[in-house]
């Protein structure tokens, strides 16, 4: 959660696996919630458990903002195009935040050698990015979400100077000698923000109400 600045009237709930939340019970166990904070623990990727958290948490809000940090890209897409479904199935789930990796990344993976680390050491070499559509965020448009914003990661770390650091010397840099590749870097990831749209068969039935009156 940050620094971000909280109501005391605000309902967080924090999903994630069972070891991950006991290790940030324990870690944080000295610190005072801003809001009204529960962690549920849970793996998402359980599609009974997921429906069943899901159909509770609409019953139980009239407007509510999901958010997966850190999760679509290692899901394969037929994983994320269900969870897009079981999210927009629930009427009060209405945004969805969450970053997206674009296909330029999965295109230039072997090429990146911190990627092979990286995957090497935490996934026994298997790759870790899965998800980047062709097609970005309007992905999720055949799922009934629409596009409210979408940013670049890079440039928004950058504005929250919250990015690797010498950042600014870096873009000094590969502005002067190679302004085309960091165009292409900034590209690579973003924030999205989806926003439900009326499903077909919910338009057919508002235009039978209109008719009718």
């Amino acid at each position: 959660m940050g620094n971000t600045p909280f109501c005391a009237s605000l309902r967080w709930i924090e999903v994630d696996l069972p070891e991950i939340i006991a290790y940030k019970e324990q870690a944080l166990k000295d610190q005072q919630p801003l809001c009204w904070l529960e962690r549920v623990k849970l793996d998402i990727t359980n599609l009974a458990l997921r429906k069943t958290f899901f159909s509770e948490i609409n019953l139980a809000t009239r407007q509510t903002l999901v958010i997966t940090e850190g999760l679509l890209s290692y899901l394969h897409e037929t994983q994320v195009a269900l969870l897009a479904t079981d999210i927009y199935e629930q009427s009060n789930l209405n945004w969805w935040l969450f970053e997206l990796e674009s296909s330029l990344a999965l295109k230039d993976y072997d090429k990146v050698y911190a990627r092979k680390i990286f995957d090497q050491y935490f996934a026994n070499g298997n790759k870790t990015l899965l998800f980047a559509p062709e097609q970005g965020a309007d992905f999720f448009q055949q799922y009934n979400w629409k596009v409210a914003k979408s940013v670049s990661a890079w440039k928004k770390l950058h504005r929250l100077k919250r990015g690797i650091k010498f950042i600014y010397l870096l873009e000094i840099i590969m502005k002067l000698v190679a302004n085309e590749s960091w165009e292409k870097i900034q590209q690579q990831g973003s924030i999205v923000l989806l926003k439900r749209s009326p499903a077909v068969s919910d338009l057919v039935k508002t235009k039978e109400v209109v008719e009718k009156r």
